[in-house]
């Protein structure tokens, strides 16, 4: 993402309209031009300019609480984590103002971004302090995010200040491996989701590994006291299943929630690879499912030891994925009616453990984005045009 030095006279005059109180025929934020909207609403509004991208949303009783990263300076690459929370009212969850609880740490290891953050709760002790809140979250030194580490944060209330957990990543990424033309920029570790199995400092991290060679992974881990982490091994996650017109389908971008009444996870993952044209992500996400031992088990592609359906499926098999298909609008407002070119880094809403909050029916948060040449865009300006939606499965 490049700084933005573009201002159109538009944006001068609705500018000068909202400074005196005059009004414009189309809906304007305080401080500028909207987000182009192609199909469904919004969870929130936001100005063109800054952009809100992979959610995790996490539901405890009647509230909800987003998490996600925005850039914290207008037009500008200078990812934070926010925070907002929600009341359910009329039909909808209606969300606050933001709160950014973590920013880079100046010429530390996340020094440039920290983004696509997790949380869960627990008992966590860390420096003699016992925090409720456990925070993972990516980090990188780049703006571009390249070469990502996975880090820790704790706080007492889940939508406070994140104090983060030593100078280093918990887990770190090697670059010092390159690629066939000697390339050492990776994206890295990414995506952390966080899923508790005892309800206090026993975890399971799983991330997105982005490398040489690219997998999915599980890591168990006693947090119980973050000055001496436990590690248990590293497991490489079967993908068996999975289908979306690529070779090797991944668990790429994916959020991963447990539902202990029958032992299986759900999880939101991109569908697809990247597209040519900018921005470089997937155009749908995905719902699936599986057995919790099942997805650990590794088969070694021996003949009749690898399950004939998969270990992984459709959590609904009348919904293969959330595209621009479904998410447009059928009504007279022909703008809204084509859906969102691109859909990407969904999160299923959990509880305060990474646990399901129902066994008939899942919330998907995602995030879109308009792409470049766009009309009504000019420069770089998709890069803040993401928005995050909210979209419903049945079980099938």
């Amino acid at each position: 993402m490049k700084n933005k030095v573009f201002i159109s006279a538009i944006v001068l005059i609705l500018a000068l309209c909202a400074g005196c109180g005059g009004k414009t025929g189309k809906p304007v934020s305080e401080a500028g031009r909207s987000k182009p909207v192609t199909g469904i609403d919004a969870c929130f509004d936001e100005e063109l300019g800054y952009y809100n991208e992979s959610p995790s949303v996490i539901r405890i009783g009647a509230k909800q609480y987003m998490f996600y990263t925005r850039n914290e300076q207008k037009d500008m690459q200078t990812d934070t984590i926010a925070v907002r929370s929600a009341e359910y009212r009329n039909g909808k969850w209606n969300y606050g103002e933001f709160r950014t609880v973590l920013r880079p740490t100046e010429k530390g290891w996340d020094g440039a971004s920290v983004f696509a953050a997790d949380v869960v709760k627990g008992e966590f002790n860390y420096n003699g302090k016992i925090y409720a809140y456990l925070m993972a979250y990516s980090g990188s030194s780049k703006q571009n995010r390249t070469n990502a580490q996975i880090g820790f944060a704790v706080c007492d209330t889940i939508d406070g200040d994140y104090i983060k957990v030593g100078e280093n990543p918990i887990v770190e990424f090697s670059k010092q491996e390159q690629t066939a033309v000697g390339l050492t920029n990776y994206k890295g570790l990414t995506e952390p989701s966080l899923v508790s199995y005892d309800k206090k400092g026993k975890i399971t991290l799983f991330y997105s590994h982005y490398g040489k060679f690219n997998n999915s992974y599980a890591l168990e881990m006693d947090c119980s006291d973050l000055n001496s982490v436990i590690r248990g091994g590293r497991i490489k996650l079967n993908v068996s299943g999975l289908a979306d017109g690529l070779n090797s389908p991944m668990l790429f971008s994916a959020d991963y929630v447990y539902d202990p009444d029958e032992n299986i996870y759900i999880v939101c993952r991109n569908y697809g690879g990247s597209v040519s044209g900018l921005p470089s992500v997937a155009e749908a996400v995905q719902a699936v499912e599986a057995d919790a031992d099942e997805i650990y088990k590794v088969y070694d592609n021996l003949p009749g030891t690898v399950p004939a359906e998969g270990v992984w499926k459709l959590y609904n098999p009348r919904q293969r994925r959330i595209s621009a298909i479904h998410t447009g609008v059928d009504d007279a407002d022909t703008s809204r009616g084509n859906g969102y070119k691109r859909i990407y880094n969904g999160c299923v809403v959990s509880d305060q453990y990474g646990h399901s909050v129902s066994s008939r029916e899942i919330q998907i948060y995602f995030t879109s984005s308009a792409v470049s040449g766009d009309d009504g865009l000019e420069g770089n300006e998709y890069v803040f045009t993401p928005m995050i939606h909210e979209y419903t499965i049945t079980r099938g």
